[in-house]
């Protein structure tokens, strides 16, 4: 991961913390909802948690009636895609014509199969793992090794395994940028895709039950304990007889 990318992890994260802090010190319609656009966001795209945050603001929105609360959430729903796209281990484009052949001897090879998490966590498993792999190499007409690195779909060249030797191409220009030749590369659209559909997917299923039961109540005549607690102050500050 680059270094942009480390960075925003660290700088998203502690903005969410100080602003959580603050709301938490001084509750009102400003720092509430800023607080909970800002680790909604985090929780999506620094920890892969949105598939558990956004239902869980969803719900608690709906059930405080908090109009904030549901801006709150549309912000971070609509800021988490292209940041999570930014964020994908994109592998690099292939070389520009014109391109050569050589064969590398592949001297370092590994596999993975999640990307973010930390000390404790996993983070988010990869339904496409890839490899990551160290190729070394010698032009035509020269003894100096070329070295490049080169990520693929996991199992897209039978060949690639350890101290193995694989087809390359690359450009004259630029040898250090050679690729493996005929590997497919869609592990990271495969998982933008995947953590689409799971966040988004989720949050829509808890949104369509949550209405549900909302109807139901209401049919029931049943109120929320906001509007009850709200019933019970307007007649305490009422003056008996009135």
């Amino acid at each position: 991961m680059s270094i942009s990318r480390g960075l925003f992890e660290y700088v998203v994260m502690g903005a969410a913390i100080a602003v959580g802090a603050l709301a938490f010190r001084r509750p009102n319609r400003v720092t509430i909802p800023i607080a909970v656009a800002l680790m909604s966001t985090a929780a999506a795209t620094v920890i892969w948690a949105g598939q558990l945050a956004f239902p869980l603001v969803y719900y608690i929105a709906r059930l405080r009636s908090g109009y904030h609360l549901r801006a709150a959430l549309l912000f971070a729903m609509f800021a988490t895609p292209p940041i999570l796209y930014w964020r994908m281990p994109w592998p690099r484009p292939m070389p520009a014509a014109p391109t050569t052949h050589a064969t590398a001897d592949i001297s370092t090879l590994r596999t993975v199969n999640h990307v973010g998490g930390g000390h404790r966590t996993n983070g988010q498993h990869l339904r496409v793992p890839f490899q990551i792999a160290t190729l070394s190499f010698a032009r035509p007409g020269s003894r100096a090794l070329v070295t490049a690195t080169d990520t693929v779909d996991s199992g897209s060249v039978t060949t690639l395994q350890k101290r193995a030797r694989v087809d390359v191409v690359y450009s004259p220009f630029d040898p250090g940028g050679a690729r493996v030749a005929n590997a497919t590369r869609t592990y990271a659209a495969d998982l933008w895709r995947y953590v689409m559909e799971l966040v988004y997917g989720i949050t829509l299923g808890v949104a369509v039950v949550v209405e549900i039961l909302l109807l139901v109540r209401r049919a029931l005549g049943i109120r929320s304990p906001s509007r009850r607690r709200n019933i019970v102050r307007e007649g305490i500050s009422r003056p008996f007889g009135r």
